[in-house]
Order: C-alpha cells, then sequence, then structure tokens
C-alpha cells in the first residue's frame, strides 16, 4: 500500500518512515536501516507532513526532536488541533507542565467540545501544583499527558485539575453515544483526583460510571476492589 501510495504521490519523508517501521516490525533490519538515510534526505514539505512525523517520532519515544516537528507545524499552520494537542502531550512527558497547560488551554479554545483537552490541562495544571495558573498554567497566553497525558498517574496536587476537569462534580454524564470513550478517559481521572483528595466515595462514584461504560476496564477495576477492600 505505501509502494502505490508513493507511486500515486511521489516520494515524501512520511511514507519513507512508514515503510521503514514496517520492515523494523517484520524484522527485516538490515532493509529498515538503509531506508533512514531515504528519509532523512527528503525533507517534510507541508503541515501534515511535520505533524505526521512528529507522531511516528512520538510513538518511538524520541519526544525532544517530535517537539520540533509539531512546532514546525503550528507554523505553517497555527489553527490546526492536533499538532498543538501533541505538543501539550510531548511537554508533560519532558516535565515542561506549564507549556503543556498552555497548549491544551489552546487546544480547549479551538475545539471546546473535547473532554481529553479538559482532562490534560488538568493533569498539567495539577502537576504545576497551586499555584500552577500564576505559573503560566491555566491564563497562559497562546505563545507559551494518553493518549492522555498522565497516563493514568495520580496527580499530586489534585485541587487545580479537579477545577479544570468537565464534570468535575457527580458523575452525572451519559454514558451513551459518541461522548462513550470521554466520558471513561475523564472520569477515571476524575476518580485519581478524588483519590488524591481522600474523597474515596466520589473516587468510587467515578470508578463506577467508568465500568457502566467499559465493563473490562482493567485499572477502574482493580482501583476499585482495593477501595471496597479497605472502605
Amino acid at each position: 500500500m505505501l509502494d502505490e501510495a508513493e507511486g500515486l504521490f511521489g516520494p515524501s519523508r512520511v511514507l519513507v518512515g512508514q515503510r521503514q517501521l514496517c520492515l523494523e516490525a517484520l524484522g527485516r533490519v538490515g532493509e529498515a536501516a538503509a531506508l533512514r538515510a531515504q528519509a532523512e534526505a527528503l525533507a517534510p514539505r507541508s503541515a501534515w507532513e511535520h505533524s505526521a512525523l512528529g507522531r511516528s517520532l512520538l510513538h518511538k519515544g524520541e519526544v525532544s526532536a517530535a517537539v520540533r516537528e509539531f512546532r514546525r507545524a503550528m507554523e505553517l499552520r497555527p489553527q490546526d488541533f492536533w499538532p498543538q494537542f501533541y505538543e501539550g502531550v510531548c511537554a508533560y512527558r519532558l516535565g515542561d507542565h506549564a507549556t503543556a497547560a498552555a497548549a491544551f488551554r489552546t487546544c480547549v479554545a479551538l475545539v471546546p467540545d473535547r473532554a481529553e483537552c479538559f482532562c490534560n490541562r488538568g493533569l498539567a495544571l495539577a502537576a504545576l501544583g497551586p499555584h500552577g495558573r500564576g505559573a503560566g498554567g491555566l491564563h497562559a497566553g497562546a505563545g507559551a499527558g494518553p493518549e492522555v497525558g498522565g497516563g493514568g498517574a495520580q496527580p499530586r496536587h489534585p485541587a487545580p485539575a479537579r477545577e479544570a476537569l468537565p464534570g468535575s462534580g457527580s458523575p452525572t454524564w451519559s454514558g451513551r453515544g459518541r461522548w462513550a470513550p470521554a466520558l471513561r478517559v475523564v472520569s477515571y481521572h476524575l476518580a485519581l483526583v478524588h483519590l488524591g483528595r481522600q474523597d474515596r466515595t466520589a473516587a468510587r462514584l467515578h470508578l463506577q460510571r467508568v465500568l457502566q461504560v467499559e465493563p473490562g476496564h482493567a485499572e477502574a477495576q482493580a482501583l476499585l476492589a482495593q477501595l471496597k477492600a479497605k472502605p
């Protein structure tokens, strides 16, 4: 399929990079290595190519290199959502939580109905601590983690995170329709936030909501079992 795409549209850094990943997955290491030089000789030509290259680098764990590609994509098309989102993910993984909070704040402005933007902004604010907003968190200007950035880690400073997440009161969202995946993600992270605040009752309620949407959610099952074992 990649060969056919190259025949139709010509060579590109993205296509060569994807072919390299396929060869590595097949164990054809020598052929994959030969493509590396070819890929590096092809400069990305558009915001989409920079963004796609950034995602590939992020997938391989080359986070700093991925950031450069996402920022180049944003220079070419500042109105695009995904480069902003992935810059926030990268910044969170690199420990630059102020930049992560600012990136997710921009994502909220660009697409205000995506729950993962609120969730990730909350996690970045939690990592910044009680004074995160003044340090460039929630109110940072436009020029300032999963895939949810936090990867399920319990926030160290849960109060700002809770304020930044939608539905942070009692879990009353509907678990049906297109909101179901977002509800699962946000409810699970809200459970972690409430657990960090020592509010075990609220944490149990949100974990139960996760399991209503996805009964096989292993992390929610395990955490709920722990809470039930130690009321």
